[in-house]
């Protein structure tokens, strides 16, 4: 039980949720002795991270995608720096949410509810579940100049995760 816990967190950067500690057999009780005992620490509510008290930053935006639900990923400026297509700034952690409910609200996570996306448009960085990096240039562009823009793009390009003919297409 323990090692696929284990392994379940080295996936996730790391983090796992409360969930599937309980799908893999440890009770309430079981977690709350693991928190106590410092194996588990509370990262955000029903979120842990496993072994320390800190992840690094792919730790910690896969728990800010995790406290938001199977249907959370990450975008805006957090998926430009995870995608290395923007440098990473301090502030709120940006995560959409497909659909029309939206999770409530967590300190650190700025939530965005994105409707009539596809399948297309989101991906896996790292594992973690990202827009793609067409949509993330889309995000960002009416907030980016148009030099930083262009440096994006070419960071995407040179990165290989974005074609400049494609994107173009696409937009």
């Amino acid at each position: 039980m323990a090692e696929k816990a284990w392994a379940i967190a080295e996936r996730q950067h790391w983090v796992i949720t409360r969930a599937q500690l309980l799908r893999l057999g440890f009770g309430p009780d079981a977690i709350k002795h693991r928190v106590r005992a410092g194996r588990l620490h509370r990262i955000w509510r029903g979120v842990y991270a496993v072994g320390r008290p800190r992840v690094g930053r792919h730790g910690l935006w896969m728990a800010a995608v995790l406290a938001c639900g199977p249907r959370a990923f990450l975008s805006d400026e957090s998926a430009g720096a995870l995608l290395e297509i923007l440098p990473s700034t301090a502030g709120p952690i940006d995560v959409s949410v497909r659909g029309a409910r939206c999770p409530r609200a967590r300190a650190g996570i700025r939530i965005h509810r994105r409707r009539g996306l596809t399948d297309a448009d989101v991906t896996r960085h790292l594992g973690i579940p990202v827009t793609s990096p067409a949509l993330t240039l889309l995000d960002l562009a009416p907030r980016l100049s148009r030099d930083q823009l262009e440096r994006a793009i070419g960071e995407a390009d040179k990165r290989d995760l974005i074609d400049p003919e494609s994107l173009r297409r696409e937009l």
